[in-house]
């Protein structure tokens, strides 16, 4: 009993909840100590819940069950942890399995322990809110949290890219985790021997979550099942093209692809055979681009800076104006690009590297002045947009969306689900154009799995959630529509009549207002040039709508820059070597 006594006060003397004083409360009462086999499942999904656990020893994993019937686990649970207090005190039934990772030591409580423990503790009472409030916050999205573990595979340890790339980040990764902003240390580990020594120093970052482990490993096979479930974030470190040994692992996470290219690779390719449905996303990066390196840092810390561009028409020349001013103002170390509608047409050419002068003199060439759509020949659309699918296929001729330098992810709206899609794999074009299709007047696109899509404006026009489910880092969005209660506004042309096109995409912005204001409201910067005064069609005053967006942003830099030293994310010169 003694020794019994003795573990419990020391889980609770680490716990965030807990106090070493709260141990004699659980002694005092003979709550039932209990003891999980690895592997066992202490509740499951569903169950009534008539009482709650402090593991004392070892790790439990919660498990979430989706809509298609597969688990993932999105939290575990260590020494000096509660877990199952909300639904036995709500009278709730099980919303997650747990299942022990480890040997699992535990207490059980039963809901009259549990009230009894917050009526005579108020500190307890207030430490038990911030507790629920935090994982309210978190939800089931094991990524929301910066530390844990990160495994590189580098899958070519002899590569001198690979290799080269690895020494690149060390100075960095150490600068980010001194960062004030930044409240994780970080250790970074190479020498790992075997599966078993993996699986040990796993474990331990599990229970010591104050420290970011980054381990590097050179053999697929150390990537076992029982690993597998204690990683929380791994990249697939490899030279280009190169071919994959692991592909035929069974993974239960999706890594991320990181492709190490030499220097003067202009842009990236991928085969013809690359699987894209085994990758979360890819990133590509060049071997000696400091700026690139401090990319991959932010990655591997999640916080990655990601650019968010609504849907607006021609308003969208703002986007572009707003982008050529975080250039001057330096302050363009964005990590991912975000895109639908008019903006996922911005975002692409942003994720190919292309400024902003070339991204205005592309879109004026091939958007206004020549045609950029057709009369349809179908009956369920009035135009086409196959002669800007001609373009975008010519530009990027041979390249697909993974073939990116910044990862991009394009909204559109699958009418086969009616639920948002997001493309970061495959064909340019067809998520482009995707994105832009807006329903009745532009012809709905198929994808290669026999789904139809269209404009992701009907659902959301500020793809901002996705982001911040993504990234701890900063989310940077630009809003066109307008607002609903500017009524300085107005999204009809006071020298035109309401006409049938009008009518269609005022309809479907009313349609997605609610959930676009909702994604304003969850953007770290959000920007709104003032554009409400031009038609979405109008394509006459584009030069005034660039101007519009460059004059938003440059009249607000102060304000950026010190909200970027504030948040010392965007990596220069505090992040870059």
């Amino acid at each position: 009993m003694d020794l019994l006594a003795e573990k419990v006060r020391n889980a609770l003397a680490q716990s965030e909840l807990f106090t070493a004083g709260d141990a004699d409360f659980f002694i005092n009462r003979n709550c039932p100590q209990k003891v999980l086999t690895k592997g066992d499942t202490l509740f499951a999904k569903g169950e009534t819940s008539d009482r709650a656990y402090v593991i004392i020893e070892g790790v439990l994993g919660l498990y979430d069950i989706d809509s298609m019937g597969s688990s993932s686990c999105f939290r575990r649970v260590i020494r000096g942890d509660l877990v199952g207090e909300y639904g036995t005190l709500c009278n709730l039934e099980r919303s997650a399995s747990g299942v022990a990772f480890t040997d699992v030591l535990y207490i059980e409580l039963d809901k009259a322990l549990i009230e009894e423990l917050i009526q005579g503790s108020p500190k307890f009472a207030l430490r038990l809110v911030q507790t629920l409030s935090r994982a309210a916050s978190l939800g089931r999205n094991i990524n929301q949290s910066s530390a844990g573990s990160v495994v590189i595979l580098n899958e070519h340890g002899n590569s001198p890219l690979t290799s080269r790339l690895l020494l690149h980040i060390e100075p960095i990764l150490a600068r980010i985790s001194t960062d004030p902003c930044h409240s994780h240390g970080y250790e970074l580990i190479h020498s790992i021997d075997d599966e078993q020594h993996l699986h040990e120093l796993l474990l331990n970052s599990c229970i010591e979550r104050s420290v970011l482990y980054i381990f590097v490993v050179k053999f697929p096979a150390f990537l076992s099942k029982r690993n597998q479930v204690l990683v929380d974030r791994l990249f697939v470190l490899t030279e280009g093209e190169a071919e994959l040994s692991w592909r035929h692992l069974d993974l239960l996470i999706k890594p991320i692809l990181t492709r190490v290219w030499p220097d003067n690779q202009i842009n990236p390719t991928s085969a013809v055979s690359f699987q894209a449905h085994l990758f979360s996303f890819v990133l590509n990066l060049r071997v000696s681009d400091a700026s690139h390196h401090a990319r991959f840092c932010r990655f591997i810390f999640r916080r990655q800076n990601i650019l968010c561009l609504g849907g607006g028409g021609s308003r969208g020349f703002a986007h572009v104006g707003a982008i050529k001013a975080f250039e001057e103002l330096g302050l363009n170390a964005f990590d991912c690009v975000h895109g639908v509608s008019f903006g996922a047409l911005v975002t692409i050419f942003r994720a190919f590297d292309v400024n902003a002068q070339d991204i205005f003199a592309i879109l004026e060439r091939h958007i206004v002045k020549e045609r950029a759509y057709s009369l349809s020949l179908g009956f369920s659309s009035i135009f086409s947009l196959r002669n800007s699918k001609r373009f975008i296929d010519k530009i990027f001729l041979g390249l697909s969306l993974q073939d990116a330098w910044l990862p991009v992810r394009i909204l559109s709206a699958d009418l086969n689900t009616s639920a948002s899609h997001y493309w970061s794999t495959g064909s340019i074009s067809d998520a482009v154009i995707s994105s832009m299709s807006v329903p009745a007047i532009f012809e709905p696109q198929r994808d290669c799995k026999n789904g139809l899509h269209v404009d992701g404006g009907i659902l959301c026009n500020l793809p901002v959630e996705l982001a911040k489910r993504e990234t701890n880092g900063l989310v940077v969005a630009i809003a066109l529509d307008r607002l609903p209660n500017d009524e300085s506004s107005s999204v009809i042309a006071d020298e035109g009549d309401l006409n049938l096109l009008k009518t269609v995409v005022i309809s479907l912005l009313c349609s997605s207002r609610s959930a676009t204001n909702q994604n304003r409201q969850l953007a770290d910067l959000l920007i709104e040039p003032p554009v409400g005064r031009y038609p979405f069609l109008d394509w006459s005053r584009y030069r005034q709508i660039y101007a519009e967006g460059y004059h938003e942003v440059m009249s607000r830099s102060k304000e950026f820059k010190s909200h970027v030293a504030l948040r010392g994310v965007f990596g220069a010169p505090r992040l870059d070597p």
